[in-house]
């Protein structure tokens, strides 16, 4: 009998309710009439315990008697089960995680009914997987097999593991009914065996819910699961003996965090509850495990409180990079916050250091059916690759690129759904419903959600910026790129002029775009308001400002609540001046010595920074190649840095790393932190997106001509 029929009785017995044949054919990605031969077979064996799967009006139900032996009939059933490779691999890794001592193949041969010789190339596959995860599979003559290894690893094995082929989350649900007979769940039921034998599952909820609390927002459901089952595990692990070591490096780092300080009430609970001694190392490695625990897309992005790690800037810098990549604009609020609430994991797993081992079932697909969104996304990570010094993976960046993908649909939902438009009308009431009438009748793609007197406009025109169309009776002392004035009868001119408006719209959201000058406001303000006197109030300064911008049709944002904390500087501001041309053939070592002799002659940097991108080159190689023929040289940000600063070297000659990578463009950039470099960053990514740049650079003759070439393609 095949395991899949198995398993389709147990889903059967399981339900609370019925559910049509379709419904387990899309759950076992097999046809119908698959479903209808698993049930004859499965009946020619439970009829004989008086039980049977009938076919009743709602769907499949489990029908029985009271001379009905479930038990027996499951246990016969499973005896004929012909388990697969990949099945008997993973309750051989079962057996052999939750065993207090090393398992002999006997066992394996008993537990899944085959020959030795079937066993030992089981366990073969078993060896590659642990390998993978850098685990061993011991083996000793006389003695058996388990697995041995570090006991971080261990523990993050057996949660990916049991999150990967175990319902986690539905066992927690069921193991609550104390009515519900476990023995119908056989793979939870050794789930339960593994973890929560001894453990009270509703103080390890208290605990969880006690961190939610106290770091101040919400889990994802995976990571609320995955901390639940990490304290779980902990408790088990530590009552066995089983202790895991962080290094000091490490615990320094982690013990400034907030997070350190509720990791280290929790298990001041866990010691109290379970009467077990904590050491520093299970503090620390529960502190990581919160600080890379992603957010519940449920909780209201609370900025302040995400901004330790200037996120927010980091998102819209990303978006802005994109963008530029795809010729598009997404002007959308829910991407930011998405991508705000990402970064706070991804930024904090690479602040630390911490491997989350996070794969992306999806990623094959995102790569090749979405491979534009993906490319654009790998690009602007590179923000994130510079500033954390390291390579972020695929599946990171297949997650990340999720979000940009999300956000097209949107764009393309809203394209085809119905404008949201607002009309302008100080007439009577009378006169503006006639008006909104006669605009719905003949426009099924308008969505008047408003109608507004003037005065109600002057008081809160930044409001109105978030509809797609305003159409307005009366001249207005503005100019928006879609703002159309009509007459309160509605002429067939107006008509005309108003359906190539609607068309006009259509087209922005269909993209791509061509890309045109655009600018937050917050931005030109922070960067004038150093070099000019002025007074009154600054929010009012701003939208006087992006005002006359908009009559100029000069695309700009605004957004009230963004106070810039830093000032941000570009690309061509950071260069001032440090631009080097060079015509000698010079070894990597030696041009970056020379590409570097503009920051060490500000004083931007020492020369322990040259030797900090040495020892990075020969411990990793030339990982600072963002695209063929391009270096961003960089360190981590250290007390080598005294001020973020930028030099650029075009170089007439290659500059070979090793025998397949060379380039003709050198950055040197200099970190003080984190922040300052992001608006450089954007610039520089921009530019060297296209392969024409580097050429074009390289083709010039002096210091001078390379500055005008870098303004021509950053003005585009």
């Amino acid at each position: 009998m095949k395991f899949r029929s198995y398993k389709l009785l147990k889903t059967i017995i399981r339900n609370d309710k019925n559910y049509p044949v379709k419904v387990f054919a899309d759950k076992f990605n097999v046809t119908e009439r698959t479903i209808h031969y698993d049930v004859e077979e499965l009946n020619k064996t439970l009829k004989n315990y008086n039980c049977q799967i009938v076919h009743e009006l709602e769907g499949l139900a489990f029908e029985s008697d009271e001379n009905s032996d479930l038990q027996k009939a499951l246990i016969s059933i499973k005896n004929d089960i012909h388990y697969s490779r990949k099945y008997r691999v993973k309750l051989i890794i079962l057996e052999l995680l939750k065993a207090e001592e090393p398992m002999i193949i006997q066992q394996f041969m008993t537990l899944l009914n085959v020959s030795r010789g079937t066993i030992l190339k089981d366990l073969k596959k078993v060896e590659e997987e642990l390998i993978e995860k850098d685990l061993e599979l011991m083996r000793k003559q006389n003695y058996g097999f388990e697995i041995f290894g570090n006991e971080v690893n261990f523990r993050d094995y057996i949660i990916k593991f049991l999150n990967d082929d175990f319902q986690f989350v539905e066992f927690i649900e069921f193991s609550k009914n104390t009515n519900y007979d476990l023995s119908l769940i056989e793979e939870e039921k050794m789930f339960c065996d593994v973890v929560f034998k001894t453990i009270n599952l509703e103080k390890i909820k208290e605990l969880v819910d006690f961190i939610e609390t106290a770091i101040g927002y919400k889990f994802s459901d995976k990571s609320y699961y995955h901390i639940y089952l990490y304290l779980a595990i902990t408790v088990v692990r530590i009552r066995k003996r089983h202790y895991l070591t962080i290094g000091n490096e490490l615990y320094i780092k982690v013990k400034k965090t907030s997070e350190y300080k509720v990791s280290l009430k929790t298990f001041h609970m866990i010691e109290e509850l379970f009467n077990l001694k904590m050491s520093q190392s299970e503090v620390i490695n529960l502190a990581l495990k919160i600080l890379s625990a992603g957010v519940s897309t449920d909780f209201t992005v609370n900025k302040e409180k995400l901004s330790e790690n200037n996120l927010s800037l980091l998102a819209k810098q990303m978006i802005k990079i994109v963008e530029n990549t795809l010729e598009i604009k997404l002007n959308d609020e829910e991407l930011e916050n998405g991508l705000v609430l990402h970064l706070k994991a991804l930024v904090n797993r690479l602040s630390y250091h911490y491997e989350s081992n996070i794969k992306n079932p999806l990623l094959d697909e995102i790569k090749t059916k979405y491979s534009d969104v993906f490319n654009a996304t790998k690009h602007a990570m590179m923000i994130l690759e510079t500033t954390y010094n390291c390579k972020i993976n695929d599946h990171e960046i297949s997650y990340i690129s999720m979000h940009f993908g999300a956000a097209f649909e949107r764009r393309k939902r809203l394209f085809n759904s119905r404008i949201k438009s607002v009309v302008v009308c100080p007439s009577g009431v009378g006169t503006s419903s006639f008006l909104i009438s006669k605009l719905s009748k003949n426009f099924n793609d308008l969505n008047i959600v408003a109608k507004v007197s003037l005065k109600e406009l002057k008081e809160d025109i930044l409001k109105f910026k978030n509809y797609d169309l305003i159409i307005t009776t009366v001249n207005l002392p503005y100019t928006y790129d879609n703002i159309i004035k009509i007459s309160p009868t509605f002429t067939s001119f107006e008509k005309f002029k108003l359906t190539e408006l609607i068309n006009k719209i259509k087209r922005d959201y269909q993209g791509p775009s061509k890309r045109r000058y655009s600018f937050a406001i917050d931005d030109f303000y922070n960067e004038i308001k150093s070099d000019f006197i002025l007074k009154g109030n600054s929010i009012e300064f701003k939208k006087k400002l992006y005002m006359y911008f908009r009559e100029k049709n000069i695309s700009v944002e605004y957004n009230e609540a963004l106070e810039e904390q830093i000032k941000r500087k570009g690309l061509i501001e950071l260069l001032e001046n440090k631009i080097i041309l060079n015509n000698d053939q010079l070894s990597w070592q030696g041009a970056i010595i020379k590409a570097s002799k503009p920051l060490l002659d500000e004083g931007s940097i020492t020369e322990g920074y040259i030797d900090d991108i040495f020892n990075l080159v020969e411990s990793k190689g030339p990982y600072f190649i963002i695209t063929p023929g391009v270096a961003l040289v960089h360190s981590k940000p250290s007390q080598n840095v005294h001020k973020t600063s930028i030099a650029l070297m075009v170089s007439k000659e290659s500059i070979a790393f090793n025998e397949e990578k060379s380039v003709k463009i050198m950055i040197m950039l200099a970190l003080r932190d984190n922040k300052e470099h992001l608006l450089a960053m954007t610039d520089i990514l921009t530019l060297f997106e296209k392969d024409e740049t580097v050429h074009e650079l390289v083709g010039q003759d002096s210091v001078e001509s390379i500055s005008q070439c870098l303004l021509k393609y950053l003005k585009k």
